[in-house]
């Protein structure tokens, strides 16, 4: 016994590990309340994906994948969920009527959106089949809903860029709308929102036209609003019509001498700013040719070597004379309405160079994190840039082969190829970044020094103190970049290998027009640079 006992565990440790470790989990984890739980659960995921359209059971999975924020769901008359066998929908639920106003909407904090998880969860839902549809402005909920009608999902209108959960509340509570122009009437949204829903394509089935007609028509209401029209107008303004390009092709002598009187104020005015000296060769030309016979040499102008000098209070007056039938076509309805027609496409032009840049891919990604219309790289070379979808390199790392170094050392080689997408997050404490890719999302694991080199924003200091921004961080969301690397599990990481050529393992994908896009390949380079 006693040698049998030396090769067992005493009884006290037994008793011990039982009573001590193993017993008082007995009562947890085999419950009868834990069980029930489990069990009413299970019976109710049994019951949601087999005796409803399995396209609910769908949207239910993207909705928790997506972590999107609505904690019930908002009744939509305009749905059509389908009416199988009397079966009322499980997403149908009283509306809340109680809708804030404007001012304490705006007061409103939004819950952060996680990108990143919004992206992968669609990725997953449309690479099983599964079609989401824009977020309509007359169809889309808080969170993400199922259209039976056309076998799809809707994208949750909370969701959007600058739409929080309240402004969502109050684009629902004033439903139906049948145009743009209607619910401008009912909302007073910001511009940046409003630019938000159109990009979304919220108003394409209300409005039944091109997306870039509907922004721009967005554009002119809002430079009418911003926009003053002039009921009289003077030499200032006039400068304003000269510079968009709108006075009549009969005053173009007249535009020549406006633009001549505005160099030769900035130039060639003497220091007590009471005479003119007419000097630059150019200068001289023009007073030649357009000016000299108007005046009165001795009376209004005297020679001076290689020039002319003149009063400036005496050319006031002529060129008010010159000036005078443009300034009368400029006073009239006719001026006053070119003027305003053209501050307000100053407006349009202005917005739109500043939010409404790229495609209806680029507005879709900006606004949803998900690409309708199709990935901005689909199109990418897959041969030339030596491309992979990353769901279908090997899980398990392996090397090709060892390679011996210089030194001697054997060093593993592997198979480094590319992947390319867009920017949809990045996460600075684990140094993940986030792409979407044409194939699914992918997340990048970088090493600590190689991900804050990426992700600094350089700028430059002059001698006064002023930063000037010169690049920002490539990992800014929407940027496109095309990373060589290997798959490792559920990571891609970063890898050059200068054999293949592939010398820089992260590039910036500037331009994505056409097959080849144009490729930077190196950050900028400046002493001054901040994170």
């Amino acid at each position: 016994m006693k040698g049998e006992n030396e090769q067992m565990a005493r009884k006290e440790y037994l008793d011990y590990c039982w009573n001590r470790l193993v017993k008082p989990q007995i009562g947890y984890s085999f419950s009868i309340p834990h069980d029930i739980a489990y069990s009413i659960e299970a019976v109710q995921e049994a019951n949601l994906a087999t005796r409803y359209n399995p396209l609910f059971w769908s949207c239910a999975c993207l909705c928790v994948n997506a972590g999107s924020s609505a904690t019930d769901f908002e009744d939509n008359g305009d749905a059509d969920y389908g009416d199988e066998e009397n079966i009322t929908s499980p997403w149908e639920t009283d509306v809340d009527d109680d809708i804030s106003d404007a001012d304490e909407i705006k007061k409103t904090k939004s819950v952060p959106i996680n990108y990143p998880k919004i992206a992968k969860a669609i990725s997953d839902a449309q690479q099983s089949g599964v079609q989401i549809m824009l977020p309509d402005i007359n169809l889309a909920q808080l969170d993400f809903i199922p259209d039976i009608k056309h076998n799809a999902i809707v994208y949750s209108l909370s969701t959007i860029t600058n739409i929080n959960q309240e402004w969502a509340k109050a684009i629902i509570a004033g439903r139906p709308y049948s145009s743009l122009e209607d619910f401008m009437s009912h909302l007073t949204l910001t511009p940046v929102q409003m630019i938000s829903l159109i990009k979304a394509g919220s108003f394409d089935a209300i409005e039944n036209r091109p997306r870039q007609a509907i922004m721009r028509s967005y554009l002119e209401a809002y430079a009418r609003t911003k926009v003053t029209f002039k009921e009289k107008v003077t030499t200032v303004h006039l400068g304003k019509a000269v510079e968009f390009g709108i006075v009549p092709d009969n005053y173009k002598s007249h535009v020549r001498l406006f633009n001549y009187k505005k160099w030769i104020d900035k130039n060639e005015k003497q220091a007590d700013k009471k005479i003119y000296a007419i000097v630059d060769p150019d200068s001289v030309q023009f007073f030649e040719r357009y000016l000299k016979d108007k005046m009165v040499l001795g009376k209004d102008y005297d020679t001076v070597p290689a020039g002319y000098t003149f009063k400036t209070s005496t050319f006031e007056k002529k060129y008010k004379e010159i000036m005078a039938p443009v300034m009368e076509w400029f006073s009239s309805n006719e001026g006053r309405q070119a003027l305003y027609r053209a501050e307000c496409e100053d407006v349009v032009k202005s917005m739109w160079d500043k939010y409404c840049q790229g495609s209806l891919s680029t507005w879709e990604m900006s606004s949803m994190s998900f690409y309708y219309s199709g990935h901005e790289l689909a199109n990418m070379k897959s041969l030339a840039y030596n491309l992979r979808s990353f769901k279908d390199l090997p899980e398990e790392l392996k090397p090709l082969r060892m390679k011996t170094l210089k030194s001697g050392k054997e060093t593993p080689v592997y198979d480094v190829v590319g992947i390319a997408g867009t920017v949809v997050g990045a996460n600075n404490n684990k140094h993940i970044v986030t792409l979407l890719t044409p194939t699914g999302v992918v997340d990048v694991k970088f090493y600590a020094e190689a991900y804050i080199h990426y992700n600094k924003n350089i700028s430059t200091v002059d001698t006064n103190g002023k930063k000037t921004m010169i690049e920002k961080s490539w990992f800014t969301r929407g940027n496109k970049l095309l990373i060589y690397g290997v798959r490792q599990e559920n990571m891609f990481l970063p890898k050059t290998d200068y054999d293949k050529g592939i010398r820089h393992s992260v590039n910036l994908i500037e331009s994505c027009s056409s097959e080849y896009p144009k490729i930077k390949f190196e950050r900028e380079k400046t002493k001054n640079s901040s994170q």
